[in-house]
């Protein structure tokens, strides 16, 4: 039932180029279990498989073909990994294949190492279930002679290695000696060598030889005592048939992803860049109509889905997401409001008297604005402060009165208001930052990061605060500096050091489109809904992925 989900679903489950490890893993795991082809019971079973194969191994041993090795102890009940089918038996590798570490001659003995000299394969020469026909060094006759001693490796061997990048196998395709990483391994008969090939990866990080990926090295009754899953011989050569056509299909499937996938972010780019560069609202309309129809498609990965976020927010910074109403009170009337209360403000003692700010220059203008917007500096539209910490000296300025953010506790749309906190006597040593506040990070790794506070709550000196004067929003100040325009000043303004630093004062000058009082309210409202919309798709494409993952562990099942 598993392998019909499979084969059913197959492209179901490749949707994405990452989803191919994950699919060939189920591939071979229902493969090494016996569920991918069915068995045959006229087949010659196992268990004499086995039996023939003692016999040719004791006669090998005997003419001196292969080397004697001490007898591994026999396999315990609960060393079994998992289930397999009746007709099939379990076998310890040295009961089914012949098997020869490698040497390395003294790397610093020149005569032992030649330019033109015979194949010599190490680990990073392997080529993953491939074929090696070249090695980055070679060996000369003298080192054949005082350190191999034995015959070269021949063409058409099975490799794998086994210490530290343990089950890496490939199939010379030269004469060649190798490392003693590495084994060559010679099945006797009654082992399809191309089963080998493809489920000893599997095999040899089950059960003792996991600890191999944390650094032990395996040793010759370690890799003696590897546990394979051995069917008939028929159903071997069925088995890897059914994997080497389901592989295929996973790659040329794989390879049409990778093309679309390549293509499919600059195609995203390219059609909201088209909103962005839209001179009028015919024109901007046909762009918003392509994008509909084509909008599952642009909206299926993160990608495409942060990209679409970003272009909400720059439409709003430049006055293109809702249309104007040349009956708003104009942004002209409402900065003279705005300074008649900050005025008010500094007489009242709320707030300190700012330094004048210099008018916003043509030459600093990025783009046009709708008719009623106005250029001003970020510092004009309300109070400022940078955040300060009070000393940690004293604990009595630390508790639960009031939350106390730093860069950390600021996301997308969230701010962690949980940590530690200040007292009534720490926020006297720190700076209030009321209700409706916007918060950016002006230093390090995190500058940019945005947040709208929605309590009032102190910040330390990292974060720089605005509470916007009259009844502007603070959430349309936090929508507008999280803007490409906004996040792009912001970098450009901070010295290009490691460790890059925004400044109060020259954050304040960034200059702001300032759209009429009920244009901000519509702007709000509209980027809301969108984003909600970009949340919504990234969740549906993230449950997709869930859904997937949860097909391919059916799949698995209880392996």
């Amino acid at each position: 039932m598993r392998t019909d989900l499979l084969l059913d679903q197959f492209d179901t489950l490749l949707t994405t180029p990452d989803d191919v490890a994950h699919l060939e893993a189920a591939v071979l795991q229902l493969a090494v279990r016996g569920k991918l082809v069915p068995q045959d019971l006229n087949d010659e079973p196992a268990s004499t498989l086995l039996e023939r194969m003692a016999s040719e191994k004791a006669q090998l041993t005997k003419e001196g073909k292969i080397r004697r090795r001490t007898k591994p102890k026999p396999m315990a009940t609960n060393e079994i990994p998992f289930e397999i089918p009746r007709e099939w038996v379990w076998a310890q590798l040295n009961q089914i294949v012949a098997f020869d570490i490698g040497k390395t001659p003294r790397t610093k003995e020149s005569r032992y190492w030649e330019d033109d000299g015979i194949p010599w394969v190490s680990i990073s020469d392997l080529i993953h279930r491939g074929i090696v026909t070249d090695t980055s060094r070679k060996v000369s006759e003298l080192a054949v002679e005082e350190v191999f001693r034995n015959p070269i490796v021949p063409k058409g061997t099975l490799l794998m290695s086994f210490k530290l990048t343990v089950g890496k196998v490939s199939i010379l395709g030269i004469d060649a000696y190798h490392n003693e990483a590495i084994i060559s391994i010679f099945p006797f008969g009654g082992v399809y060598q191309k089963y080998l090939l493809h489920f000893l990866p599997l095999l040899s990080l089950h059960g003792r030889t996991r600890d191999a990926i944390k650094g032990a090295t395996l040793n010759s009754e370690s890799l003696s005592r590897l546990l394979v899953p051995l069917p008939p011989l028929a159903e071997q050569k069925r088995i890897v048939a059914k994997v080497d056509e389901l592989l295929a299909q996973t790659r040329a499937l794989a390879a049409q992803l990778e093309q679309t996938d390549a293509a499919l972010v600059p195609a995203a780019q390219a059609a909201f860049q088209s909103l962005l560069d839209a001179q009028d609202t015919t024109v901007q309309n046909e762009a918003w109509q392509r994008i509909a129809d084509h909008f599952d498609t642009l909206t299926s990965d993160p990608r495409t889905i942060e990209a679409l976020k970003q272009t909400v927010l720059q439409l709003a910074v430049q006055g293109k997401l809702v249309p104007q109403d040349p009956d708003d009170e104009p942004a002209s009337v409402l900065v003279e409001r705005i300074e008649t209360e900050r005025e008010r403000l500094v007489q009242e003692g709320k707030i300190r008297k700012p330094k004048p700010l210099p008018s916003v220059e043509d030459e600093e203008i990025p783009h046009v604005l709708p008719k009623g917007w106005k250029w001003v500096r970020l510092g004009d539209l309300g109070n400022t402060q940078t955040g300060t910490t009070p000393s940690t000296k004293n604990p009595e300025y630390f508790g639960n009165d009031y939350p106390f953010i730093k860069p950390a506790d600021i996301s997308e749309d969230f701010i962690d208001y949980n940590n530690e906190g200040l007292s009534e006597l720490g926020l006297e040593n720190g700076r209030l930052i009321e209700v409706g506040s916007a918060l950016m990070v002006c230093i390090g790794g995190s500058i940019g990061k945005v947040g709208v506070v929605d309590r009032d709550c102190s910040c330390n000196q990292q974060i720089n605060a605005l509470k916007p004067y009259l009844d502007l929003s603070g959430y349309l100040f936090g929508y507008f500096m999280r803007s490409p325009y906004f996040q792009n000043e912001v970098l450009s303004r901070a010295p290009k050091t490691t460790l890059p630093i925004l400044s109060k004062g020259k954050w304040i000058l960034i200059p702001f489109p300032l759209p009429p009082l009920a244009e901000q309210k519509r702007i709000v409202a509209k980027v809301d809904a969108l984003l909600a919309l970009c949340d919504a798709l990234a969740a549906e494409v993230a449950a997709a992925e869930e859904v997937r993952g949860r097909l391919l562990q059916a799949v698995l099942g209880g392996g």
